[in-house]
């Protein structure tokens, strides 16, 4: 499980990195939309998840997760 609190200052957009599991790897993007530094939404793959975890998973694929703040 992956957990993330993104703090990052209001004058960016947004920010990108990469994290390897394994075989698998996850590609995030961090959105400063609402400039309050607290998760509002997170995606994987264009799916709104319920909670603001990142279920690691060994698999050998890639995953697009948007994290909203």
């Amino acid at each position: 499980m992956l957990v993330l609190k993104p703090c990052i200052p209001d004058d960016w957009k947004e920010y990108f990195f990469r994290y390897q599991y394994n075989s698998s790897t996850y590609n995030i993007k961090v959105i400063n939309q609402f400039k309050s530094n607290e998760v509002k939404e997170l995606k994987i793959n264009g799916t709104t998840q319920n909670d603001f975890n990142i279920q690691l998973i060994d698999n050998n694929k890639i995953y697009d997760v948007e994290i909203i703040i």
